[in-house]
């Protein structure tokens, strides 16, 4: 969601109808200040200012859900937030927040149910598909779900609202590439491509697309770009990695896996498995790569 540009329209409004509201104002300005903890102080002060209205409340516990959710406190988010759709069901973005922390929370089930209410709120107030935030988060869920072929029908959805968004079409080549459907993913690649050519996530994308399809040497070519482009990318680095050991470069390999695992040590946990990197697991410098990163 675009959290910080709803609010400030919100805000605006909000001033117009009723500036009396101290505490919300200071808790408005603490919440952008990124002192959330102070902003829920604020706010509960807010919600016990006399003459309340609901909405007003629930427009109160929204910013409180919020709040909790950036301190990772997301359990008392989602009692928030369900506080919040309480005092008003039909605003759109309760829902969106409530399907954001379930998403956090891996109840991903739970947070479709949650993105298809605030979806089916947006699509009766502005009539036209609905939020393409909410769209996005709804994909995702999908993907983590594995059910590609509806996160692609969500990315399509929101293709039609934002055409040329590289954030859209990087998610529709991905989920054209869970689904086998290579020549598809690299021609929304080039799409993505047109916009914006040093586009990070849609140039690994098209390397690992070539990789997958055997064309290793311009598989490399688009990770070494993505180097460039951000030489901290830990994924360029990775996946350079994986190019470079298939074309059997054994030490320019053991050279960029050693640059992934140190920005990311995370690495360690798909490099032993991985089997773009058969050329190298023999290799010494591997072997101590991976008793070091374990």
């Amino acid at each position: 969601m675009d959290i910080i540009g709803t609010l400030k329209k919100i805000v605006e409004e909000y001033q117009k109808e009723d500036p009396m509201n101290e505490p919300l104002l200071k808790a408005l300005t603490a919440g952008f200040g990124n002192d959330y903890a102070l902003a829920i102080k604020y706010l509960d002060e807010a919600i016990d200012v006399q003459g309340t209205l609901d909405e007003e409340k629930s427009f109160i516990l929204f910013l409180k859900s919020i709040s909790l959710s950036n301190l990772d406190r997301y359990e008392e988010a989602l009692s928030v937030i369900n506080l919040a759709i309480q005092f008003d069901s039909t605003n759109e973005l309760n829902w969106a927040e409530k399907g954001d922390i379930l998403h956090d929370l891996d109840r991903q089930e739970e947070a479709l149910q949650a993105y298809e209410k605030s979806l089916e709120l947006s699509r009766i107030e502005d009539q036209f598909e609905g939020d393409i935030d909410t769209i996005l988060n709804r994909a995702d869920v999908l993907n983590h779900l594995e059910r590609h072929e509806e996160a692609l029908q969500e990315y399509e959805k929101a293709e039609k609202l934002e055409p040329y968004s590289t954030e859209v079409l990087f998610g529709k080549a991905y989920e054209l590439f869970e689904l086998k459907k290579y020549q598809e993913s690299l021609d929304v690649c080039e799409k993505g491509l047109s916009v914006d050519r040093d586009d990070i996530d849609l140039v690994i994308h098209k390397g690992i697309v070539k990789l997958e399809l055997g064309y290793e040497q311009e598989a490399l070519k688009y990770f070494e770009k993505a180097t460039v482009i951000d030489s901290a990318d830990e994924l360029a680095w990775y996946n350079k990695a994986c190019a470079l050991a298939r074309l059997n470069k054994k030490e320019e390999a053991l050279d960029a896996l050693t640059i992934a695992t140190g920005i990311n040590p995370d690495n360690k946990e798909s490099i032993e498995d991985e089997k773009d990197l058969e050329n190298i697991k023999n290799e010494e410098r591997f072997t101590r790569l991976l008793k070091q990163s374990l």
